[in-house]
């Protein structure tokens, strides 16, 4: 038997029905008229993931397993000039019990039974889909946390190249410089610190401080004023446990270290 391949165009019908590389291939498969849109062959995985026998896919026509919201787009898609391979990309597609899964559509034309058709695989990404969505609202749920915060938070990588990727909206606030003056120079992180203090964050920089131990800091605003910050970093490692990039928080406890101040000038 013959491999389904993408160049060959004229295959037998027994290369598409019986072919070990069309029955038994572990993606669902299916041949298509591209005139009438019906089903003119279907694989084993095709029935089993869809939940319809040969028979009544035989019977069915694309839309017939795509959620009716999904009809007019498929129609549209269908129309237009398609080439002999073709990536579709993602679809919805309605199983026979009413369950909707997220396929990836990638086809390719020949001749079959002697009318144009195509021959389509589908792979199933419902679960990876859930995954990136699952991903993305976690990434959105953070950036509202991080947008909103009044501490500062950040992101600083030391590779490829050293520089913050993220500075929270708190910075102009704390700081006086805002995100954009933070992700323009990689060095502003160390020039806003205290001189007396820079071996500290430099410490910190080559991982050699206690991760997730406050780290007090003074730091110098862009008018010039000192605040008190405690910063709390997390190194984030490489496979090969070098620290590729410091995540962190900082809060502004000037008030703080003021009240304490006061309390030591009054006790002596």
């Amino acid at each position: 038997m013959k491999k389904i391949s993408p160049p060959k165009t004229n295959l037998p019908v027994d290369d598409v029905q019986n072919g070990i590389y069309f029955d038994n291939n572990p993606l669902p498969m299916w041949v298509y008229d591209l005139e009438t849109y019906r089903f003119m062959a279907v694989n084993h995985a095709a029935q089993k993931n869809y939940g319809y026998s040969r028979a009544e896919f035989l019977a069915m026509r694309l839309a017939d397993i795509r959620p009716q919201e999904e009809v007019e787009r498929l129609l549209k898609d269908l129309q237009q000039d398609r080439p002999s391979l073709q990536d579709s990309g993602t679809w919805r597609h309605r199983r026979k019990d009413g369950s909707v899964m997220d396929v990836e559509i990638h086809s390719h034309t020949l001749e079959y039974e002697g009318r144009k058709a195509a021959l389509v695989i589908a792979m199933n990404i419902t679960k990876r889909k859930q995954a990136e969505d699952a991903l993305r609202e976690s990434e959105n749920r953070f950036h509202r946390l991080a947008e909103n915060a009044p501490d500062l938070i950040y992101r600083y990588e030391f590779a490829p190249e050293r520089g913050f990727t993220y500075v929270s909206p708190a910075a102009s606030a704390i700081t006086g410089y805002s995100p954009e003056e933070h992700y323009a120079d990689p060095d502003l992180g160390f020039k806003l610190v205290h001189p007396d203090d820079r071996p500290l964050l430099e410490a910190a920089a080559r991982g050699e401080t206690t991760p997730g131990q406050p780290l007090v800091l003074r730091w110098v605003r862009k008018d010039g004023s000192i605040l008190w910050t405690e910063q709390r970093n997390k190194p984030v490692l490489n496979e090969a446990g070098e620290m590729v990039a410091l995540e962190g928080i900082a809060r502004d406890i000037t008030e703080r270290k003021q009240a304490e101040e006061q309390i030591r000038a009054s006790e002596d």
